[in-house]
């Protein structure tokens, strides 16, 4: 959220420049390139984050249930107990 606040008021400072539409639209374009660039880099960092942070554990869980099925099938103790 604070990433388009700052966008948009980077933008709104531009249009308050006495510049011509061409050299408007250049710095348009490099203000948005570097918006771009920034959500990439961390929009990647947060989906790579939360999927490790699901993913591991539901990994993990799923490995207890099939142990713990295992266990019941061949008279086992099942873990935790």
């Amino acid at each position: 959220m604070s990433g388009h606040v700052s966008h948009f008021q980077r933008v709104r400072d531009l249009l308050r420049e006495d510049i011509t539409t061409q050299q408007f639209f250049d710095k348009y374009n490099k203000i948005d390139r570097e918006a771009r660039q920034s959500i990439l880099k961390y929009g990647t960092l947060a989906f790579r984050f939360c999927f490790l942070s699901t993913v591991i554990p539901a990994v993990l869980a799923l490995g207890l249930l099939f142990f713990n099925f295992t266990a019941s099938l061949f008279g086992w103790q099942m873990w935790p107990q």
